[in-house]
């Protein structure tokens, strides 16, 4: 199990600041369990690292060729077999 020292640990409202989000959004990314944390005592605190994996997660890719690719929900699909 790897240690992690308390200066590796970010406090709900950290979180929330980091992202700029309200502290409920924080606590509903843990009730369903895709921000880890860990109880120390009553408080909650959450790995710096698990906060970089969330944002490495959700990165969205630009499109190589825009002229070629639709993004989902603008009728891309819809378009290209209208045009055929």
């Amino acid at each position: 199990m790897k240690r992690i020292s308390t200066d590796e640990l970010l406090t709900v409202e950290d979180v929330a600041a980091k992202f700029h989000v309200a502290v409920r959004t924080d606590r509903d990314w843990r009730y369903k369990r895709r921000l880890p944390f860990t109880r120390i005592a009553r408080r909650l605190y959450v790995p710096v690292g698990a906060v970089e994996e969330l944002l490495a997660r959700n990165v969205v890719e630009p499109l190589r060729n825009s002229r070629d690719q639709v993004p989902a929900g603008q009728g891309g699909a819809a378009k290209r077999s209208a045009e055929a």
